[in-house]
């Protein structure tokens, strides 16, 4: 009985941590290489590439 409640509590956390919050509607670098962090582990390379591509854009236009 005690693992169906953990597995409910686990459910609880990551609907804690919409990733709607930490979205804003003006792209942000850090997110975008983060974005970038999780293709590369995912073993997706060219989004990971074009992430950290136009996260260096960002920061050259500031």
């Amino acid at each position: 009985m005690s693992s169906a409640v953990d597995s409910v509590d686990c459910g609880e956390q990551e609907v804690s941590q919409p990733d709607s919050v930490t979205q804003v509607s003006i792209p942000d670098p850090l997110q975008m290489l983060r974005n970038a962090l999780r293709f590369n582990e995912l073993g997706k390379r060219h989004e990971s590439a074009e992430a950290i591509s136009a996260a260096i854009g960002m920061l050259e236009r500031k």
